[in-house]
């Protein structure tokens, strides 16, 4: 326990084999935006070349607390367990050679858990707890105005453990978001297996990647009111960079196998969603000389560039299954308008120019999904 206190573990928001890819003699680019702004000039001013085994550290990151303050490192320990299905794809994704069956799934389990262990995935449950226990503390204090602070506390700690909860685990929003990782896991990955999946490769210029680097984009919505959400739309778009070559790319549309992008400016599409969606720094392959180093941010620069879709290039020109497959079908909603709403959606794609949508040809996954 001493120990512990002495030297916290420090626990990795990307897995080392992934970070090592973007790595030049042991060590990777890091480029910090504390103030939030995500300005690329700001950051290039302060570009720091760390050990890659250091990049995207944070003690005890995925350390869940008991309520007597004691710690359970389970998430951190499974975590490291799936690093070798991490390599397994990487080797299979640089061979160049389309992704066999295994690959595919291996794809989709590396997605949900680079998603699902970001630090946006759990300040997002940490919100939602957060706003659970307050009310429970408002509709108390709504009761009994006179209520004391450790009233309100013993209020939120029994509301806890009855609807959230009765393990032996603290009860702080940041700390119960840990337990959220599981559940997430299961349910994206089973999305993520039934969709289809390119590998992005080039040769032009490199990927980045970040500390929360599996991205959703939805580039025919840009309320912000499906921000979150955009997996639920048929014209959603998941990338991850794996290296500074390879990149995934999911859609519910048909695409190729293997695309090869021999222009910068599509690199840099994915390379702008990958900064925008980053929670505090992004890492980059050291290049030699500064002018390499500038055009490989050059794209960076214009934010609006993510919502650039990818599918132009990628996307399947002999057609195929649209995967049709939504999250409101698994939680009770009627199919058929789940159906209405996906089918309006390729409407859309057929009149911007995407013939391949066969409005006709619709994968049912209710029976494969459950």
């Amino acid at each position: 326990m001493f120990i512990d206190e002495i030297r916290p573990e420090a626990h990795h928001l990307i897995p080392r084999v992934s970070l090592k890819k973007f790595a030049r003699d042991g060590k990777v680019m890091v480029l910090r935006h504390d103030d939030g702004r995500k300005n690329p000039l700001e950051m290039l001013l302060k570009p720091r070349l760390i050990s890659y085994k250091a990049a995207g550290a944070k003690p005890e990151f995925y350390t869940q607390y008991r309520r007597d303050g004691t710690p359970d490192r389970y998430i951190e320990e499974t975590f490291s367990k799936f690093e070798n299905g991490y390599r397994k794809l990487l080797k299979e994704v640089r061979a160049g050679r389309n992704l066999s069956p295994q690959g595919k799934d291996a794809a989709a389990l590396v997605f949900a858990l680079q998603e699902t262990r970001s630090p946006r995935t759990r300040k997002s449950f940490s919100g939602l707890f957060s706003t659970l226990q307050a009310r429970a503390r408002d509709t108390f204090k709504a009761y009994k105005p006179d209520a004391s602070d450790a009233e309100l506390e013993e209020v939120v700690a029994e509301f806890s453990q009855r609807t959230i909860t009765s393990s032996d685990v603290s009860f702080a929003p940041d700390n119960l978001a840990l337990m959220s990782i599981a559940p997430a896991l299961k349910t994206r990955y089973t999305m993520m297996r039934h969709m289809n999946v390119s590998i992005l490769i080039s040769h032009a210029q490199g990927f980045v990647t970040s500390d929360s680097p599996a991205v959703w984009v939805d580039p025919l919505r840009r309320d912000d009111d499906w921000r979150g959400f955009y997996f639920m739309s048929l014209s959603a778009e998941a990338t991850l960079p794996l290296t500074p070559r390879h990149c995934l790319l999911f859609s519910y549309m048909p695409l190729q196998p293997i695309v090869w992008l021999e222009q910068p400016e599509l690199v840099q599409i994915v390379n702008a969603r990958t900064l925008v969606h980053s929670c505090e720094e992004i890492y980059l392959e050291p290049q030699p000389t500064v002018a390499q180093r500038l055009s490989q941010l050059a794209g960076l620069a214009d934010k609006e560039r993510r919502r650039v879709s990818l599918l132009p290039a990628a996307v399947s020109p002999e057609g195929g299954f649209i995967v049709l497959y939504d999250v409101a079908d698994s939680v009770g909603a009627d199919w058929s308008e789940v159906v209405a709403r996906n089918r309006r959606t390729a409407a859309i794609w057929n009149q911007i120019g995407f013939g391949v949508v066969d409005l006709d040809t619709v994968v049912d996954m209710r029976q494969s999904v459950s």
